[in-house]
């Protein structure tokens, strides 16, 4: 006789094989995308402000994230207001500490999952199909093993959905009205986390009763949605013109042409689908062939499906899941490229086995059959996961485990060869903890700049997609670098052919190779082959417009030096300065000043701008613009370097655009915050 105890501890051995090899299983360290854009999102919660990706929308993920950091720093016993500089100082720490706790909070549900299945169905059998739902795919196991991403979190929302169906299934009152906020919270909830969840939606939809409360549904979802992606209110515009290119556009991501759909790439898509995820095909076609069969037999019988379903609605469910299956498929195939997208129903296949069980017994009404066929399809399970995914699993973690022993054996290679040198990292590609905190100027809006710049003050960037440098956001030249680091220059790059290094030398950055690997590359700055660049370093510049800010015309309405004048006389201050005595003062009452105007341009004219900004203030601007809108914006916010007073330098580098003619180029200050700042020494330098 079995002890009441084993079917307990049979149900704590899954969920203990996905802690055991999931928590050491490998990731890529420095994973900028999606790992850093969910971490730094985060911490822009922890400063209490919006976040700058939306584009999953993914805000559940950003917000557990920040629960978890602010958590850890109770835990540490550190004060909260250096939390977000403990991140940027070991950002990759943090990233294991999320990713362990997705993987514990999904084990967990995964033993409350058994649990359910067990105490609703009465069978353990039962119970350990609804537990080894991840195992199924190794795509699953891959994503929610090694991301912090919405993958982990859309797992653990089909998890606890799959636990309320279950509840629901076997309720005799199952139009109870906790039902539909039950639903409703956890459709918001996932819909919030990705938009591959939508499919899902459908499942309530179909299943509850009436269509008050299939309405009431409808709107607790939304209302839901937007509560959880409550962070991302000020980019919702953005949001949904995504989705709105996302469905209007052939390519991924919005791209490619005009439509619905590219036909001869759709059907490919859909035949790949089926090829690379089988276990998920063969449920979706054996439900559909047990359904068509319960249609035709009570088509013949002209008899309701319920009287041959008996008390439980399972083929009804079924109906639904196979429905949410076939929806995913087909939205997925639109711009496929990753089966990860695929995950929310990935995570219904162990219902949707159970519910296969239990219809096939409805139709040849032969109970016994469930306590044969739980076992065997268990047992199959377990040999299909053996024989596909341990595999491909050991394969992934292997390339994890060597791209990391590279990385590591890269950088350490830098500090013991290359340690007088100034680093510039390649980006976006290349693995490294700056070059993935970066990532964050394009997914978080920059808001832990000041942060990122305090930690790290000189740290160089060469952006493949530009061919210009960058300490962090701020654009330099060659020119720039040289001055204030020497000409002793490593290139720390992923590994690139030959002709992409010559192409990076004919824009000006001339390259010697010193070591190549799998994943990495080093290069030396080739200074023989930039020496007349070397020799002009200290020669005179072109023509040079100044401006100290402490001479003023006679009425004080305009600053000048020498033959040049500026705009904004009034706002000159003696509160500060960095040469001289006087300063240029911006506050919310006076938020432009120090114009000056460039006339006389030539198409294709370069200029190097330069402004010192005391206030280390990312709200204010150095700004060239055109008059007629379109042809001309730019404004930087961010400096090169920090002088020993505190100034900081921004330097902007302008390239005069064909459109604009004969009209001026406007040169000036901008303050778009509530701070008071102080400017001072504007440089206008046509560069030769």
């Amino acid at each position: 006789m079995m002890r009441k105890s084993a079917p307990i501890l049979a149900l704590l051995i899954l969920p203990a094989l996905f802690l055991l090899f999931g928590i050491p299983f490998n990731r890529t360290h420095y994973a900028n995308d999606p790992d850093y854009i969910y971490l730094v999102n985060a911490l822009n919660l922890l400063k209490g402000k919006p976040v700058g990706h939306i584009d999953n929308p993914g805000t559940t993920v950003m917000e557990m994230n920040a629960a978890i950091l602010a958590t850890a720093s109770v835990f540490d016993g550190h004060h909260d207001h250096l939390l977000i500089e403990r991140v940027i100082r070991d950002p990759d720490r943090y990233i294991q500490l999320i990713r362990v706790t997705f993987i514990i909070l999904i084990a967990l549900l995964l033993i409350l999952l058994g649990w359910v299945g067990w105490k609703k169905t009465g069978s353990l059998w039962h119970a350990l199909i609804f537990q080894f739902t991840p195992f199924l795919s190794a795509n699953v196991l891959e994503h929610v093993w090694t991301k912090v991403s919405p993958e982990p979190v859309l797992f653990m929302v089909t998890t606890l959905m799959v636990m309320a169906l279950i509840y629901y299934l076997y309720d005799p009152d199952r139009d109870s009205w906790k039902y539909v906020i039950l639903f409703a919270l956890l459709s918001g909830f996932g819909l919030a986390t990705k938009a591959t969840y939508f499919p899902l939606f459908f499942i309530p939809l179909l299943r509850l009763s009436g269509w008050l409360r299939k309405s009431l549904f409808v709107a607790g979802t939304a209302v839901t949605f937007v509560l959880f992606t409550s962070p991302a209110f000020p980019e919702y515009r953005h949001m949904f013109d995504w989705f709105y290119r996302l469905s209007t556009h052939t390519g991924i991501y919005g791209q490619g042409s005009r439509g619905v759909i590219d036909t001869q790439t759709y059907l490919s898509n859909i035949a790949q689908i089926f090829v690379t995820n089988p276990v998920m095909t063969a449920v979706f076609f054996v439900s559909l062939t047990l359904l068509a069969t319960f249609l035709i037999r009570k088509i013949i019988r002209r008899a309701p499906v319920e009287k041959h379903d008996g008390p439980i609605p399972s083929v009804k469910l079924l109906s639904a899941i196979t429905f949410m299956i076939a929806l995913s498929i087909v939205i997925v195939a639109k711009h496929y490229h990753a089966n990860h997208y695929l995950l929310p129903a990935q995570g219904f296949l162990g219902l949707a086995v159970f519910l296969i069980i239990l219809s096939l017994e409805r139709l040849i009404r032969r109970p016994a059959l469930t306590r044969i066929a739980s076992p065997v399809l268990f047992t199959g399970l377990v040999v299909i996961f053996v024989i596909g995914n341990i595999p491909y699993l050991k394969t992934a973690d292997h390339y994890y485990r060597i791209t990391n022993e590279e990385t590591d054996a890269t950088l350490s290679r830098v500090d013991a060869q290359f340690a007088g040198f100034t680093r510039v990292y390649y980006y976006p590609n290349t693995i490294n903890k700056f070059s993935a905190l970066k990532f964050e100027s394009a997914y978080a809006k920059r808001m832990i700049l000041p942060e990122r710049k305090a930690v790290y003050p000189e740290t160089w960037f060469y952006d493949g997609r530009t061919y210009l440098f960058y300490n962090w956001e701020a654009e330099m030249s060659m020119e720039d670098i040289l001055r204030m680091s020497g000409k002793k220059i490593i290139f720390i790059s992923r590994a690139i052919s030959g002709e992409e290094v010559a192409t990076i030398g004919r824009k000006g950055f001339p390259l010697k190779e010193v070591y190549r690997g799998r994943i990495h590359s080093l290069y030396e700055l080739d200074t023989n082959a930039i020496e007349p660049l070397i020799t002009r370093l200290d020669a005179p510049s072109g023509e040079r417009i100044f401006c100290d800010a402490d001479s003023l015309t006679d009425d004080r309405s305009c600053f000048v030096n020498q033959a040049y004048t500026f705009g904004g006389g009034w706002l000159q201050s003696r509160e500060k300065a960095r040469s001289g005595s006087c300063s240029v003062k911006l506050d919310t009452k006076n938020r432009f000043g120090l114009e000056y105007a460039l006339t006389g341009l030539k198409s294709g004219d370069r200029y190097r701008l330069s402004v010192w900004r005391l206030e280390d203030y990312y709200e204010s601007h150095l700004v060239a613009a055109s008059d007629k809108p379109g042809v001309f914006y730019k404004a930087v916010n961010d400096n090169i370097r920090t002088d020993a007073k505190g100034w900081r330098q921004l330097v902007m580098y302008v390239t005069v655009p064909e459109g604009l003619g004969d009209d001026p180029l406007k040169v000036y200050l901008w303050n778009s915050g509530k701070q008071t700042v102080h400017f001072d020494d504007l440089e206008i330098v046509k560069l030769n």
